[in-house]
């Protein structure tokens, strides 16, 4: 791969407000790729807001406000939102709300509660849904034992879009996250959320035919049983996962790649890395960096963009910017488009002190 040209180079969102999309786990983008869907809310609070956003015009369009998911914290309400997923077939977002699934209908701006679970619960995980987009799979945490600690326990679950039934209701014996259908759709990948320092089991999958879990990879480990390698941020990647070593771990870190079927894990890029994605076919993959652990990066609060080639082997330097670690709407979280020459981020940049203030950023690129 020569050094991709940036053929768009783009901030999206007004300045005052916070401004973001769902979750790197899922895609953003409309039937061929003429828009992406965003959230933004407004600093001083008020309604959050749905919009699409079509970079060939460079014109945002808003959807509806979404009065359903109002909350006095925001963070609350911003992990509704980040937790949706998008059904560019069905034109419709998906948002977990509280112990209930909603549905908003891009085209007329329409807002219907569709499943509620009859227990006290949050809907979340990401919500994923699969490449039919017939199902939706998500997570539903239970009360904590205690302030600050995970879910006393967690259930995955599927939901049938086509039915309006819940196919499956599963207790999983950890506290998972980052749902995603694996090709084929018989295998959901998950993740063991929890410190990245105590676990060992991160990448796993639950075969929906043989109602069974099973770990894809076990961490390293040193010759006194000590774990020297700490993963996270998974995402499907064609047939198989990308992932990062964190800066944390003992052992070489950076962009990994696992082999569901053969427990095989290479290690495809040693750096600073902190989140990852990929594109559909699991070819091209889209990073940014940290400033801490065993990190070299020195620079507080400034973040690389970089993207990998798996066929040549290299990787390149898109753009540094200004981000931050306190909230999933300040971490970049770079996120490919199914092709793989699209990438969307967050960014503070252009963001004043003391602002809570982000923004979402486009970049096109050409192999």
């Amino acid at each position: 791969m020569t050094n991709p040209m940036i053929l768009r180079d783009m901030l999206i969102g007004e300045p005052d407000c916070r401004n973001f999309i769902p979750y790197y786990t899922n895609s953003v983008w409309g039937i061929d790729d003429t828009f992406f869907i965003y959230f933004s809310e407004k600093e001083d609070g008020g309604k959050p807001v749905l919009n699409k956003f079509y970079p060939e015009s460079g014109m945002t369009k808003m959807v509806v406000e979404l009065d359903f998911i109002r909350d006095d914290n925001p963070d609350v309400q911003e992990s509704m939102m980040i937790n949706s997923v998008f059904s560019a077939k069905r034109n419709t977002l998906y948002i977990p709300c509280r112990n209930t699934l909603w549905k908003v209908e891009l085209d007329s701006g329409r807002m219907e509660a569709l499943y509620s679970f009859n227990d006290e619960c949050r809907v979340g995980g990401p919500l994923c849904i699969n490449e039919d987009e017939n199902l939706l799979c998500g997570g539903r945490y239970f009360q904590a034992d205690s302030p600050g600690t995970p879910p006393a326990r967690n259930n995955l679950f599927i939901y049938d879009i086509l039915s309006g039934s819940v196919l499956t209701d599963r207790e999983i014996p950890m506290f998972a996250t980052h749902f995603q259908f694996m090709r084929g759709g018989e295998n959901i990948l998950f993740a063991h959320e929890g410190a990245t320092e105590t676990i060992p089991d991160r990448l796993n999958i639950y075969n929906i035919i043989g109602d069974s879990f099973s770990c894809i990879y076990s961490h390293q480990r040193n010759d006194s049983g000590e774990l020297v390698e700490f993963i996270g941020h998974e995402k499907v990647a064609g047939n198989k996962v990308a992932a990062v070593r964190y800066p944390v771990s003992v052992i070489e870190f950076g962009l990994i790649l696992a082999d569901p079927g053969t427990g095989v894990v290479e290690l495809l890029d040693h750096d600073d890395y902190w989140h990852c994605s990929a594109n559909a076919d699991g070819t091209r993959f889209a990073m940014d960096t940290m400033w801490w652990g065993n990190a070299s990066r020195i620079t507080e609060n400034q973040s690389d963009i970089i993207v990998f080639d798996l066929d040549s082997r290299q990787k390149f330097l898109l753009k540094s910017i200004a981000a931050g670690n306190s909230s999933q709407i300040y971490h970049p979280h770079p996120q490919l488009n199914r092709a793989g020459d699209k990438v969307l981020y967050h960014s503070r940049d252009g963001i004043a002190d003391g602002s809570a203030a982000c923004r979402v950023g486009f970049l096109e690129i050409v192999r």
